[in-house]
């Protein structure tokens, strides 16, 4: 009896120890990587933190050239989390990632990052932050346009067919608030889209927009521009992502701290 006790007893200890391997090994997901509340990470091809001019993971470039007169800096008022953030300070300041090929952006996907309005809006028409995917045309760019508040906006530049301007229902975007925004494309429908969320990640009321039009082929990308490249204005922006998905929602993303590799 006593014999069967021991047994039992080493039995359920290895079972147990057996069970809790598996778990972490699952968790690692060496077939699916997985991040704990966030998306498959064969899914991102763009994760920078803006702590430094390395982004944390790029399946192109990697590198971080900051332009301007001032020029764009990382600075720690410009955090949302950790202990710098992407500082746009004045027009034609601004971060940017060359890409040579389609390694970030492919046929769709979908951007996400963090936006804090420090100054310039009500002094400028339009206030003006971009994330934009080339400085030539076809492109497509994120915008915060008007007197302030702003309203949000999306637009695919085209060289031959016409554009495509998706702007929300109201003036949804104050200053001195962060704001978590997305917006996605899709070459294969013609399709772009955007929502913004507050510093809770709850939808902010008539700041979305979505629609369709006849895009030009988007081609190898030149470069993808992180700021402000055109209107005087002090932005922050921070955690910027990308996902080669355009349905798949960063929401679970946004507070994570560090690219999880």
């Amino acid at each position: 009896m006593r014999h069967s006790k021991l047994f039992i007893s080493i039995f359920y200890i290895f079972f147990f120890a057996a069970l809790a391997f598996g778990r972490g090994d699952y968790y690692k997901g060496a077939e699916t990587p997985v991040v704990a509340g966030c998306v498959a990470q064969a899914k991102i091809t763009f994760w920078w933190e803006c702590e430094n001019t390395t982004v944390d993971y790029s399946a192109g470039d990697n590198t971080v050239d900051q332009l301007g007169s001032t020029p764009a800096s990382l600075t720690t008022d410009a955090k949302k989390s950790g202990t710098y953030g992407c500082d746009s300070p004045l027009a034609d300041d601004y971060f940017q990632i060359d890409q040579t090929d389609t390694s970030i952006f492919g046929s769709e996907g979908r951007v996400g990052f963090w936006v804090y309005v420090n100054s310039g809006m009500g002094t400028n028409t339009p206030s003006l932050m971009k994330i934009e995917l080339n400085t030539s045309v076809p492109n497509y760019s994120f915008k915060l346009t008007g007197s302030g508040p702003a309203y949000a906006k999306i637009t695919w530049d085209n060289t031959t067919n016409s554009d495509i301007n998706i702007t929300s229902g109201s003036a949804c975007i104050s200053a001195s608030t962060w704001y978590w925004v997305e917006f996605w494309y899709d070459d294969s429908d013609d399709t772009v889209g955007f929502q913004v969320y507050d510093t809770n990640l709850d939808p902010v009321s008539d700041c979305s927009g979505s629609g369709s039009g006849t895009f030009d082929t988007l081609g190898t990308p030149d470069d993808f521009n992180i700021g402000n490249n055109s209107v005087s204005g002090d932005y922050y922006i921070d955690h910027v992502i990308v996902v080669n998905d355009h349905e798949q929602s960063l929401l679970s993303c946004a507070n994570e701290s560090s690219y999880p590799y």
